[in-house]
């Protein structure tokens, strides 16, 4: 069964399959018993989706900025928005790679608030020998669309407590739009799983290959551990040229994505500076494994190749 495997291999007694990953984020905090109306820290940086999928469900979304270096939250900035009507923390591993899981656990203890882990983008890779994905003691997971197991459909809610699990089974019994409900397919979104190490080595060469090879002085590569997986590659531009260089590379017929926008640009009264920085000067490469080597290729050159007049 699926739900075995991911049990094995992320360590965790309980799996239930939804419909999502904005499912399992929802399915999550009911288990927890997080009450509606409670605030959420999440990252500035991170997909919309997930604010709105907090807002849809009765939550208060509130932004913690993130690093510049890591792109990811530290448990310090999470510490600035805690309060006392703090609920729990996501603490999503931004583009695949680790956020300050441990630390934030520890916060998390500190001030009796629920820490839940979003490997949605980062599941394949590891922290101390630890699947990411496997950290906290309630993890959501999706596979949709551009993950890494892009299945397009379907998501997971972790557990380590068996009182979480019997609570998020309840909940989904009594909501069925959240549930996993393309049983016919499970067995193909299984197979696809057992390739996660092999589709996570191709993403790894391909990313060796970025760092090897783009060498412009234009753009700064993340910091992260040198096995980080990341779902595509993030790079910042050096000056704020962002706009040039994106019609630069269309006229090479290139496409670079331009995630993630910073949700500070959604909500009134946000004060996320770096989030915001990002925002204006990010640019992915594709490193998934289905990328075709000519067109990394390409990407690189354009990077590299890359000039403005001042």
């Amino acid at each position: 069964m699926f739900s075995v495997t991911l049990s094995r291999y992320f360590g965790m007694p309980d799996v239930l399959l939804t419909s999502s990953g904005s499912a399992a984020i929802i399915v999550a905090l009911k288990a927890n018993e997080i009450p509606q109306g409670s605030e959420v820290i999440i990252p500035a940086s991170c997909c919309p989706i997930v604010l709105f999928t907090l807002q849809l469900a009765g939550y208060k979304p509130v932004l913690a900025d993130v690093e510049v270096a890591t792109l990811n939250c530290s448990a310090a900035n999470i510490a600035a928005r805690l309060n006392d009507k703090t609920g729990a923390i996501l603490a999503v591993h931004g583009y695949g790679g680790p956020c300050d899981i441990e630390a934030i656990m520890q916060l998390g203890k500190l001030h009796g608030v629920t820490v839940i882990e979003d490997a949605c983008l980062a599941y394949g890779g590891m922290l101390n020998g630890i699947p990411l994905g496997g950290i906290a003691d309630t993890t959501v997971l999706s596979f949709g669309y551009d993950k890494p197991i892009a299945f397009g459909y379907g998501g997971a809610v972790l557990f380590r407590d068996q009182g979480a699990a019997t609570r998020a089974l309840a909940y989904l019994n009594e909501n069925t739009l959240l549930r996993f409900c393309q049983h016919q397919d499970v067995s193909v979104l299984h197979e696809l799983f057992l390739q996660l190490p092999e589709f996570t080595q191709q993403r790894l060469e391909n990313i060796l290959l970025v760092k090897q090879t783009i060498n412009t002085p234009l753009f700064s590569h993340p910091e992260a551990q040198p096995d980080t997986p990341f779902w595509r590659y993030p790079l910042l531009m050096t000056i704020d040229r962002r706009d040039d260089f994106i019609n630069y590379a269309r006229q090479r017929e290139m496409v670079f994505t331009t995630h993630y926008q910073s949700l500070g640009a959604l909500m009134t009264m946000s004060d996320v500076d770096n989030a915001d920085f990002i925002a204006k000067r990010v640019i992915n490469l594709f490193v998934r494994a289905e990328t075709r080597p000519q067109q990394l290729l390409d990407m690189i050159d354009i990077v590299n190749e890359y000039r403005y007049e001042s």
